[in-house]
């Protein structure tokens, strides 16, 4: 059974007077309401949003003044022979010019001969690191003479460049069979960017490098040290 409810205009007439002092404020807060949450609530949202976006601005900003001041404060000439020694240190590839080259230099500084030699190049898909990350080449290599010649062509070594390790000796009578790795550093693609901060080399960077340039191999000599107030440490 449906029961139907008829209001005719009289009723809703009625009804709007009697309860016109609630009806009033309850649709002014309704609207209110509608108007909070499609204009305030939308425009608040956009202002913290703004807020954020200028502490990220800001701090952009900051790094480049920071940028800015190191690279105008650096000398030309140190920078150029800093990259060269750390550039023979760490090459950015599988530098064979500049190991034939160190074997060489601490061939004729130790007296041994050099025999033949293996490039141990592995997946050339896939890069061979160390627990340093330092990716490096493997070689395998024969050398001539005694035990005394084969220790001071292992320290001659040590004190060449590209940097190297020894893995490996294994000494027979006339010659001996030496295991080496032999260290790069590729740039990362995404290692520039404009929002990163540069740092200016450190005092002990410095000394690290001028040891460099000492090595047997190495035709760069380092000027004076001239550190700005505002350097900070570097990776080396």
């Amino acid at each position: 059974m449906n029961n139907k409810v008829n209001i005719d205009a009289d009723t809703l007439k009625f009804l709007y007077t009697k309860y016109k002092e609630f009806l009033v404020p309850v649709m002014v807060m309704i609207v209110s309401i509608i108007l909070l949450i499609v204009f305030v609530v939308p425009q608040f949202l956009i202002f913290l949003s703004n807020i954020d976006t200028m502490k990220t601005e800001n701090s952009k900003l900051s790094v480049l003044k920071n940028n800015l001041n190191i690279i105008t404060s650096a000398n030309d000439s140190i920078l150029d022979s800093q990259l060269k020694i750390t550039s023979a240190a760490l090459p950015l590839t599988k530098d064979y010019t500049g190991i034939l080259n160190a074997l060489a230099t601490s061939s004729r500084i130790s007296g041994a001969s050099l025999g033949t030699f293996e490039f141990q190049v592995g997946d050339v898909s896939q890069t061979q690191q160390n627990q340093s990350g330092f990716p490096f080449l493997k070689m395998t290599l024969n050398v001539g003479g005694d035990m005394k010649t084969i220790n001071n062509f292992i320290n001659s070594l040590s004190q060449t460049l590209p940097l190297s390790e020894i893995t490996g000796v294994i000494i027979n009578n006339d010659f001996s069979t030496i295991n080496l790795s032999f260290y790069y550093k590729p740039v990362p693609a995404n290692a520039i960017s404009n929002n990163l901060p540069i740092n200016a080399v450190s005092k002990e960077g410095f000394n690290l490098i001028s040891k460099l340039s000492s090595f047997s191999n190495s035709s760069v000599s380092l000027p004076l040290y001239n550190a700005s107030p505002s350097s900070r440490t570097n990776p080396f």
